[in-house]
């Protein structure tokens, strides 16, 4: 399931939406197979055995709602996971549940909410306490002071 979840659809497909919540969204998804309707991401780790795939929900939830927005068509979400000190033997495919969904879905809205707060009132959180409020995912595409539109994905 591993190749045909990555071998079949677009690679490195940059999605848009101009307005979400009154924000513009980016994202640029490893694959994307429309017609099939799934979204695959490709992670790698030191140890599969130890992996979290729930770090990545808010980023693959995000691209699943770009692509429903774009397509007007559910998608299933995928991380393909593999072992990269294993040269790859070892890997696991995780399809995302839909309460993981739902719950990624309410952090994101809630992340996004408090972005256009803080560029409304231009009331930013020191670096430390962004992390804590908008999650890994959202943060590290963030400059330290500012927010510069699209915000990516």
């Amino acid at each position: 399931p591993l190749i045909r979840l990555y071998n079949t659809g677009e690679k490195q497909k940059i999605l848009q939406v101009e307005d979400y919540r009154g924000m513009k969204l980016k994202g640029k998804l490893d694959n994307i197979n429309v017609e099939e309707g799934f979204i695959s991401d490709i992670k790698t780790t030191a140890n599969i055995e130890t992996f979290e795939p729930g770090g990545y929900a808010t980023q693959l939830t995000m691209y699943g709602l770009m692509a429903e927005m774009i397509y007007q068509k559910p998608f299933r979400l995928f991380l393909l996971v593999g072992d990269k000190y294993s040269d790859y033997a070892r890997s696991e495919v995780f399809e995302m549940s839909e309460t993981t969904r739902m719950m990624a879905l309410d952090k994101i809205h809630n992340a996004l909410d408090l972005i256009k707060d803080r560029m409304e009132y231009n009331t930013w959180a020191i670096p430390q306490d962004r992390r804590a409020i908008f999650g890994t995912a959202l943060y590290r595409h963030m400059p330290n002071y500012e927010i510069k539109e699209p915000i990516q994905f």
